[in-house]
């Protein structure tokens, strides 16, 4: 499938925040000081944060050049899911997964 540049965007919103468990179990099981254990899990709430505003602005984009492509192809272009020929795979998962935010 061919996907926009703000589908990219969206797809890599949502794969750029990584789940430091395993970093921080770790850390903690082999007696890192506390500043630094706090330190990483800081920046890896920071960083979830900050791909949930990111996923919200793409998937905004992405509904208005999906809206844009279904008024192209004589659909209802008020509705902001993709049209049925452009619906990347991915979506039908992630929106459930994000609580559709």
């Amino acid at each position: 499938a061919d996907f926009s540049f703000t589908e990219c965007l969206l797809f890599g919103s949502i794969i750029a925040a990584t789940d430091p468990v395993a970093t921080l179990s770790t850390l903690k099981s082999s007696g890192t000081p506390p500043l630094l254990y706090d330190l990483i899990f800081g920046e890896s709430a920071l960083n979830d944060a900050f791909s949930i505003v990111l996923f919200n602005i793409f998937r905004t984009l992405c509904a208005e050049e999906w809206r844009a492509k279904r008024a192209q192809l004589h659909l209802d272009p008020h509705d902001s899911h993709p049209p049925p020929v452009l619906d990347p795979p991915w979506y039908e998962v992630v929106p459930p997964a994000m609580g559709r935010m």
